[in-house]
């Protein structure tokens, strides 16, 4: 093969591999711009207390006391929700510490446990005043919906699923 054929050949070949590599780029920034977007946080809430209007059929002015209380009890759990998370994660740090004395696991232990009770008080206290606002029927209707939530919130994932992964056989 003498020079020129090599040249060419050689110019051929960065032609068809930077070729590629845009191709690729492209392909990746394409997905990367196209792809579907998560659902927004807020937009559950909002979708709940449209759920809980319509099935208890609360007119506008009881929608509008739910809605202020729906606020107000997401503002409190969430802080809740953050200092749980916070105790727990310090309680399992523990747990790698060499220092750890079993005086701070209790001391967290027995945090965490009053946050966790705090929690399911505000939550109680929560529904206590939607039920202040509801009338006899819709009482009726809130009953079955709390204690229905109540029970899903509280029945633990099949074992092995918790992550959407199978059991090993």
């Amino acid at each position: 093969m003498d020079s020129g054929a090599r040249y060419r050949f050689f110019l051929w070949v960065i032609v068809v591999l930077v070729a590629l590599n845009l191709g690729s780029l492209g392909f990746l920034w394409w997905g990367y711009l196209y792809r579907p977007q998560p659902p927004q946080r807020d937009r559950g809430k909002a979708d709940s207390e449209e759920f809980f209007v319509r099935e208890l059929g609360l007119n506008e002015e009881q929608a509008r006391m739910v809605h202020d209380l729906r606020e107000h009890h997401f503002r409190k759990t969430d802080s809740l929700r953050f200092e749980i998370s916070s105790l727990n994660r310090e309680l399992m740090e523990e747990l790698f510490d060499p220092s750890s004395e079993s005086v701070r696991v209790q001391a967290l232990s027995t945090a965490l446990g009053e946050k966790h009770a705090e929690f399911e008080r505000d939550v109680y206290e929560h529904w206590q005043k939607v039920k202040e606002i509801c009338g006899p029927y819709q009482e009726e209707r809130l009953k079955r919906m709390v204690l229905e939530i109540s029970d899903r919130s509280k029945r633990p994932p099949p074992r092995g699923l918790e992550s959407g992964r199978r059991p090993p056989p």
